[in-house]
Order: C-alpha cells, then sequence, then structure tokens
C-alpha cells in the first residue's frame, strides 16, 4: 500500500510538470492501460468513467479538461495493474 501511494504521488508530481498532449493521445494510452488492467481482473471502479468523461469533454471541445480526465484514467489503470501485480503473491505470513 505504501509503494502505491509513493508510485501515485510520483505520477502526479511528474505529470504536472509535463505540457499538455493532445488528448487522443493519452485517451488511446487510458484505454490501452484500462484493457492490461481488465485482462488482471484488476480495473478501478471508476476509471472507465474518468475516460468517458475525457472523451466527452473532448467532444465538446474542452481538450484542458480532456487531458485532465485521460490522464486520471491512465494513472489509475497504471496504479491498478501495479496493484495486481503487488497483491499477486498476497497471503497470511507466519513470521
Amino acid at each position: 500500500m505504501k509503494k502505491s501511494l509513493i508510485l501515485a504521488a510520483a505520477m502526479l508530481a511528474l505529470g504536472g510538470c509535463a505540457t499538455s498532449p493532445d488528448p487522443s493521445t493519452v485517451i488511446a494510452e487510458a484505454e490501452n492501460e484500462i484493457k492490461v488492467a481488465k485482462k488482471m481482473n484488476y480495473l478501478w471502479r471508476d476509471t472507465e468513467k474518468h475516460l468517458e468523461g475525457a472523451k466527452k469533454a473532448q467532444a465538446d471541445g474542452d481538450n484542458e479538461k480532456a487531458n485532465k480526465l485521460a490522464k486520471k484514467a491512465l494513472s489509475e489503470a497504471k496504479l491498478a495493474q501495479q496493484q495486481a501485480k503487488d497483491n499477486a503473491g498476497a497471503g497470511p505470513n507466519f513470521n
């Protein structure tokens, strides 16, 4: 859990430094990462909602909002994948 929080904080800090790419690129990346998280059976509850919001904002011409929501969906999908990896060997530890 601690690793996930550190990773999330780092991603948010680095994401704020980058320039805003075209929403289409981030949306496509998020879609791919969501597919991977789904295959791992670890997709978070609101990730697809953020992606749909990004698509709607892009259609409405609000690229800033589209980028924000697409980045959030992308981040959540990657974090869900990391969580699946971290919990793959979870179980009781009797040491």
